[in-house]
């Protein structure tokens, strides 16, 4: 079958615009990957020296004509300047504004520049969180129909266990881990698509100048044939068909033993209740512990939506640290952002042996895993006394599972 018409009607200019949203609560690598530039030095073919961060995956960027095939694109935060959580219909407008700017974008001819504008729903931000909701991307498809293509960032993995097949049927892509929630290991991801959308996919691929794109970009340094789904046969004959690459397929496979331990061996009622009561439990400990003054949680509303998600993305427990300096007079004050990184150091080392002069208690040696620390307000200076840093613990499914074999306070 011939190609399908361009997105969005004729007319339109070949660039993609992504919209990054919870920018400074994704992935470091998110804003890069978006726009399709690389994010390491060292590719996942193994090979390094050959691109360097920022280059352009598919060749197609600073030097390419307005209109002509470049992926730009535009990073939107979930917070004002003080850290605090922007309303949900306030995050919403942005989205929607943003989008409605891309697609009326023009080039230096007066064509509309952008052929696709991709908006990243962020079900789970670092601290929790989704942006945007999702009746707002609902009404971005419902008005400006195959322009927008939505992508759900769902790689935290705190999801009810039909929440993939639902965006999935809506037409979504979504991109998943196992590597977060599901404690699998590392780079054990996978992007899902809906039939038609990949049949879609496919048949944009027919056309020799489409094939060309591919076979001149980096893409090949990324995935091989075997990684790709039988269904996209024009995709799979544009990438090396070696090496197999076994490792991504058993770390796959051991997030599926997570997935399948949550979701099979524990009834939905129970993983919610089991993961409200965890929440709740160490949400009182903070709370318990900031007397001394030195911890304060995060002052988030909980994110509404579906029974079990949310329960699940209440599993991030985000807190604010303070630090007593020793100043007769003054009160612990915010610490930085490379003093949480050294604070989540020491608690995932043994002290006992790391400082064996202090003789410590042996609970000392006692190993603490906890989330990265998470800069609220990226992209602005942190403002003396505003505390725009915190630090997080997080239950995981293993955790969950656990849980239910030996009690909640085993956990």
């Amino acid at each position: 079958p011939p190609p399908p018409p361009p997105r969005g009607g004729a007319g339109r200019g070949a660039d993609v615009f992504s919209i990054i949203t919870a920018a400074g609560e994704v992935g470091s690598g998110t804003v890069l990957a978006s726009t399709a530039k690389h994010f390491a030095k060292r590719l996942p073919s193994g090979r390094s020296g050959c691109c360097a961060v920022g280059d352009h995956v598919f060749g197609l960027g600073a030097g390419a004509a307005p209109g002509e095939g470049a992926f730009t694109g535009a990073t939107l935060v979930m917070r004002d300047q003080t850290g605090r959580m922007l309303p949900l219909e306030t995050r919403d407008r942005h989205v929607e504004e943003t989008v409605r700017e891309a697609i009326a974008a023009v080039d230096e001819r007066g064509t509309p520049r952008y052929g696709s504008v991709v908006v990243h729903m962020v079900v789970g931000s670092k601290t929790g969180h989704v942006m945007p909701s999702e009746a707002c991307l609902e009404r971005l498809v419902a008005e400006h129909g195959d322009l927008v293509v939505p992508v759900v960032d769902a790689c935290q993995g705190r999801l009810g266990d039909d929440d993939v097949r639902g965006f999935l049927d809506r037409g979504y892509l979504v991109l998943f881990t196992g590597s977060k929630f599901f404690g699998g290991p590392p780079f054990s991801g996978a992007c899902f698509m809906a039939d038609r959308v990949a049949q879609e996919l496919d048949r944009r691929l027919t056309p020799f100048d489409a094939k060309q794109v591919l076979r001149e970009s980096r893409l090949k340094e990324y995935v091989v044939a075997a990684l790709i789904s039988d269904d996209l046969p024009n995709l799979r004959s544009l990438l090396p068909q070696r090496p197999l690459n076994y490792g991504a397929l058993m770390r796959w496979t051991m997030a599926l033993h997570g997935m399948e331990q949550f979701f099979s061996d524990i009834p939905s009622a129970e993983r919610v209740s089991l993961m409200r009561g965890w929440s709740k439990a160490v949400r009182g400990m903070v709370e318990d512990s900031a007397n001394a003054g030195l911890v304060r949680l995060l002052d988030d509303t909980p994110e509404a939506g579906p029974e079990e998600r949310g329960a699940a993305l209440s599993t991030i427990v985000s807190f604010h640290c303070f630090c007593d300096r020793g100043k007769p007079g003054a009160e612990a004050d915010t610490m930085t952002m490379d003093e949480l990184r050294y604070v989540q150091y020491l608690m995932a080392s043994d002290l006992v042996e790391l400082f064996p002069q202090l003789n410590l208690p042996q609970l000392a040696g006692k190993r603490c895993f906890m989330g990265q620390p998470v800069d609220l307000v990226p992209e602005s200076p942190s403002r003396p006394g505003v505390a725009s840093h915190v630090l997080r613990v997080a239950a995981s499914a293993p955790t969950v599972v656990r849980m239910c074999s030996h009690g909640l306070h085993t956990c």
